[in-house]
């Protein structure tokens, strides 16, 4: 079949360029004329199963019918003591009131810590999703305003503060233009050409529009769609796209120059098909793992991915020839032994050398990896100098953590009349809860906030929460508890269980699939030993990286789940690469072979990792850290992977490893 495609674009290239040219257009259509098929709700995010789900979604049918509203919380420190601060508060009050848009917002009462050294001053800001991110930036300019007369400070935070700096707008339309820009600059120095970049280019911006177009069918088969799908999806379909397109301009440039340019592009294409094929097949088996996720938005990432690398290995097979015979560029050719070839040489003929380089590397940073920590608190998902944050730390800061996070228990209309009084008489006699913050009606259930005795996002508030549900239940069998830090932990928990269980399964399938590839399991093991290294260097290298890439100085459990995840993918992607260069090698010994082999896949391999690498360190324009995190985990692995073990490492190890692969 695969050969099929190819007669055909070497006959009908212009049918092949059209025929992805209407379905990036359509897939462009598509999204305009259906854009509600993402969802980013907390629910998405949610183990299926869990208590707070449950909860969390019983309270979003109860409000369904509830004008849009998010609040905003101002809060202003009083160093001089609240008594003093409390007319200028009351009078930033008083101008959010009388504010051309103050129709669109409803000002409560100013609250004084208990320390008298916080007042806060909630903002229901009724307003729509895509009005928000105006309407904070409004509030900010009121309060920035007030802050030069008053002598004061108001941080903007709550729900509508996180969530205003945390909008991006269409983060997945700047994210592909980075990209593009970031590989053309790389592909423009590597070729030397002014316009051969565009083909490898415009074929990824291809594959990222058809795979979007895709994706946007998955939620009518019951798959969850985020924009963090989105977000991922493009630099990754960008990213693997453009690797196996510089491998077939790899082999184009090592075509003997007698050749003609259809011929060349022919023989390129079928070197590059199985090694193409077996990549993708290996990043398809790796992302899928993510589909047995609990959580929704997680696992809808599995089936997204995996269709945008069958795009990207698709137009990689079909579009990029067709392009080169269409247009007639042709790649400057390899001239006599390169730089690689002597490096390949330097390598093997020095190994202690190499193999103590890469030992360097890899224990120095595999050493700080030990030191990651995973938190289940959702600021670490913010940038730590953003307003909001420094203005909700504050808030914990003055009016205790466990207030500001309070357990939410919902009872049913077929509650008992005393049931919140039971509940905190309970709760407050077994010293899990300090009492009830408050009680509100919600529809017809009445749902309360109760003050636990421990630190939310904790062992200990969880289990206590796991207590009250019991006292609860028990009370009224019909009562949910659920609350923001409960969904927190929950979600964190859900994740660090999947790393705990799948990532064995992962790396046990990679295994099988690169045993049966590679026709010897001393060398997959050796592949998947020296993956893991890679793996462990890249998580210390993100530690030791400083707060102003990585946004803040803690991280959750879901970067180091992705991040792993797309390296152990990506390093598999390229020792493809590096065992399809050996097997191609001259006879003669393996251990020239091997060195024929590096010599041969190192340009490729090196200009692919830095590509993907610098493709994945866009992220790094992202509002929230943990997809900043990820990308920087995965670049700083990328990197490594690239320029140590696959070039320092792999090749000695291969050189001395038995069986039939080579």
């Amino acid at each position: 079949m695969i050969a099929t495609f190819r007669s055909t674009t070497r006959r009908r290239p212009v049918l092949v360029v059209a025929a992805w040219v209407l379905a990036a257009l359509a897939s462009v259509v598509a999204a305009t004329a259906f854009p509600t098929t993402e969802t980013d709700e907390d629910l998405a995010f949610l183990p299926e199963d869990s208590a707070s789900a449950e909860y969390l979604a019983q309270h979003l049918r109860d409000r369904r019918t509830d004008p849009p509203a998010e609040t905003a919380t101002l809060a202003v420190p009083t160093p001089d003591g609240a008594e003093a601060a409390l007319p200028e508060v009351e009078r930033l009050a008083q101008l959010l009131r009388s504010d051309a848009e103050g129709s669109r917002m409803a000002v409560d009462d100013p609250v004084v810590s208990p320390d008298s050294g916080l007042v806060v001053l909630d903002v229901e800001l009724r307003v729509d999703e895509d009005e928000l991110v105006d309407a904070v930036t409004r509030l900010r300019e009121l309060c920035e305003e007030w802050q030069t007369t008053s002598g004061l400070t108001a941080y903007v935070t709550g729900e509508g503060g996180v969530d205003a700096d945390l909008d991006a707008g269409d983060v997945d339309l700047w994210l592909l233009v980075c990209s593009v820009v970031v590989v053309a600059v790389i592909l423009g120095l590597v070729y030397r050409s002014p316009t051969l970049w565009l083909l490898p280019v415009a074929t990824g911006v291809v594959a990222v529009l058809v795979a979007r177009g895709l994706v946007l069918l998955l939620p009518h088969l019951s798959v969850t769609v985020t924009e963090l799908t989105g977000s991922i999806g493009t630099v990754v379909v960008f990213g693997v796209c453009t690797d196996y397109a510089l491998l077939l301009l790899n082999r184009l440039r090592r075509s003997p120059s007698s050749h003609d340019r259809g011929e060349a592009v022919a023989a390129a294409y079928r070197e590059v098909r199985q090694p193409v094929l077996v990549s993708a097949a290996t990043i398809v088996l790796a992302v899928l793992a993510l589909s047995f996720s609990p959580i929704p938005g997680i696992s809808g990432l599995g089936p997204a991915l995996a269709v945008g690398v069958a795009c990207a290995a698709a137009a990689s097979l079909t579009l990029l020839p067709a392009l080169l015979d269409l247009t007639g560029r042709r790649v400057r050719p390899a001239t006599g032994p390169g730089a690689w070839d002597r490096a390949a040489a330097t390598v093997l003929r020095r190994p202690w050398v190499a193999l103590g380089g890469a030992a360097v590397v890899l224990v120095c940073l595999g050493a700080a990896a030990f030191s990651w920590s995973s938190s289940a608190d959702p600021l670490v998902n913010i940038d730590d100098s953003a307003d909001s944050k420094r203005g909700a730390l504050l808030v914990r800061e003055h009016f205790g953590a466990s207030a500001t996070s309070p357990l939410m228990v919902s009872f049913s209309a077929a509650a008992p009349r005393d049931a919140v009084a039971d509940l905190s008489d309970a709760t407050e006699s077994q010293g899990l809860a300090t009492g009830v913050l408050g009680t509100e009606q919600v529809g017809d259930r009445t749902e309360v906030a109760l003050v636990l005795a421990t630190d939310p996002y904790s062992r200990s508030w969880a289990d206590a929460a796991e207590q009250v549900r019991t006292i609860a239940t028990g009370i009224d069998p019909g009562a949910l508890v659920g609350g923001a830090a409960a969904e927190a932990l929950d979600r964190e928990e859900a994740v660090q269980s999947q790393l705990l269980h799948h990532a064995p399964v992962v790396l046990a399938a990679l295994l099988v699939a690169l045993w049966v590839w590679l026709r010897s399991l001393q060398a997959s093991l050796v592949v998947i030993a020296s993956g893991c290294l890679a793996c462990l260097a890249a998580v210390g290298a993100s530690v030791a990286a400083p707060t102003s890439l990585t946004g803040s100085a803690q991280s959750s459990a879901e970067v180091l789940l992705f991040g792993l995840l797309f390296l152990t993918a990506f390093g598999v992607d390229y020792l493809v690469f590096l065992v399809d260069g050996i097997r191609r090698a001259p006879a003669g010994t393996r251990r020239r072979r091997v060195a024929a082999g590096l010599a041969s896949t190192g340009p490729v391999i090196t200009s692919a990792g830095v590509v993907l690498a610098a493709t994945f360190a866009v992220l790094l324009l992202v509002p929230e850290t943990n997809v900043r995190q990820v990308g920087l985990l995965v670049a700083a692995g990328v990197l490594i992977d690239t320029l140590v073990v696959r070039t320092l490492l792999v090749p000695h190890l291969l050189a001395r490893t038995g069986g039939r692969w080579a």
